[in-house]
């Protein structure tokens, strides 16, 4: 069975079990139990708002089986995942059809370039190199990448191979 509806809660734990995995963001920590607390408790609904977590530490420490120091641990670890690879973020954004070995080959093919990933259109290397639907999304639009996510351009050019999430 697959289930077709995109807002499934089960997948939507999957989604971001996957961008938290060590082939992706690498957050070490944060389980699938710690995740469904914090989008019950509201304060998860995009990837990008793992990274606003620090605004709430004090909601984070009082949820059930938490306190300060585990808070304060499982920030600490989202804060050090904020710089990856392109490669290992094309891994954890859940593009169909793009998983590690995908991930890899597109950040070759644009020397770990975000921009030069949006900027090389639905067809052409993309298209050859994941044979799927998404990259038109991804390149095209904010459907993939910039929904809600807080991807940004490196603000540093001797980083080319990162990505920064804010």
């Amino acid at each position: 069975l697959f289930c077709t509806n995109p807002d499934c809660p089960a997948k939507r734990i999957k989604r971001f079990e996957l961008f938290v995995s060590r082939n992706a963001m690498n957050i070490e920590g944060l389980s699938e139990m710690t995740m469904e607390k914090l989008i019950s408790e509201g304060l998860v609904h995009h990837f990008g708002d793992l990274y606003r977590l620090r605004e709430h530490p004090a909601e984070i420490a009082a949820m059930e089986g938490f306190g300060e120091i585990s808070a304060d641990n499982l920030l600490k670890a989202i804060e050090s995942a904020r710089e990856v690879p392109l490669e290992r973020l094309l891994t954890a954004i859940s593009i169909p059809g793009i998983g590690v070995a995908g991930g890899k080959m597109l950040s070759r093919a644009f020397r770990g370039d975000l921009n030069a990933l949006r900027a090389a259109g639905p067809g052409g290397t993309v298209a050859l190199l994941a044979n799927a639907t998404a990259p038109a999304s991804l390149l095209n639009g904010r459907n993939v990448i910039d929904n809600g996510w807080d991807l940004a351009e490196l603000p540093d050019p001797r980083k080319e191979t990162c990505v920064i999430l804010q």
